[in-house]
């Protein structure tokens, strides 16, 4: 089978345009899996995360995609990892076209994120969203994300979101993927972002995804949440439902055993897409 990509874009609900790659097969109306995080967006200000606003978001593009003449409209699924899980839980909840929900070592709390915030990050959000009551015009403030080196990850954890030793792995790896596919990204997010993620709470709506399937993928490592944690969200979701763990980042996105989950991932998707 022969596959070609191609860059598409669609306006969502408020207006802004989104971006992404579309790889389609040669076939006519055939099923889709819409993944996230990825892709880029119009909007200001720059680099912002509201995870509600993705959920909507994610939804305006399952819209896009089934009202494509050469998708199945019918036959959608969401995939996402990181942030992007507790984004397409939150979206797979309550809208019923998604067929399919599938999270790769999910970000699902924002009561457990807090955690990971550097120590007056949470606090400054708040003030920072007091302050713009009175003065609109103020400029956004940012926070770094990830360590951009082995050294800074070592000796100063705690001065990014995800400061540690995984974080840096992740941020070596991703980057060149992002820009390579036409999407710059900067290793950053405006403060307001973590406001939003304090409040997202994805996993209390879980159990609404049923009768759909939700595929779950746990990661034990330090640059998510606690392993058994993880377990206990996946747990809310009702049947039917299947669960893939790993003990190790680098063993869920390289190698033998992420190859095969890869494989599994497929089947899932032919099973009930």
């Amino acid at each position: 089978m022969s596959f070609t990509k191609q860059r598409v874009e669609f306006k969502t609900q408020d207006g802004t345009t989104l971006r992404g790659n579309l790889t389609l097969p040669g076939v006519s109306k055939a099923p889709a899996v819409i993944m996230i995080t990825g892709g880029s967006s119009d909007g200001l200000p720059r680099q912002h995360v509201n995870l509600f606003q993705q959920a909507e978001d994610l939804s305006d593009a399952i819209s896009y995609m089934a009202g494509r003449s050469d998708i199945d409209g019918d036959r959608i699924a969401i995939w996402g990892i990181g942030h992007g899980g507790g984004v397409v839980i939150q979206t797979g909840a309550y809208d019923k076209r998604a067929k399919a929900v599938m999270v790769i070592s999910p970000f699902f709390s924002g009561e457990v994120d807090m955690l990971r915030f550097p120590p007056t990050a949470y606090q400054d959000a708040w003030e920072e969203r007091a302050a713009r009551i009175a003065n609109p015009g103020i400029e956004h403030k940012y926070v770094p994300i990830f360590a951009e080196s082995m050294e800074m990850a070592e000796k100063s954890p705690l001065d990014r979101i995800i400061g540690n030793p995984q974080g840096f792995f992740l941020w070596k790896t991703s980057k060149p993927l992002s820009d390579a596919a036409g999407t710059p990204w900067e290793n950053k997010l405006t403060l307001e972002s973590l406001y939003w993620q304090s409040k997202f709470e994805p996993t209390a709506s879980i159990h609404r995804i049923s009768p759909r399937p939700i595929y779950w993928v746990a990661t034990d490592a330090p640059l998510l949440p606690n392993y058994q944690d993880q377990v206990r969200a996946y747990e809310k979701a009702f049947q039917p439902k299947q669960f893939r763990g790993f003990r190790s980042l680098e063993e869920s996105v390289v190698g033998p055993a992420h190859e095969k989950n890869l494989e599994e991932q497929a089947d899932f998707l032919k099973k009930w897409v």
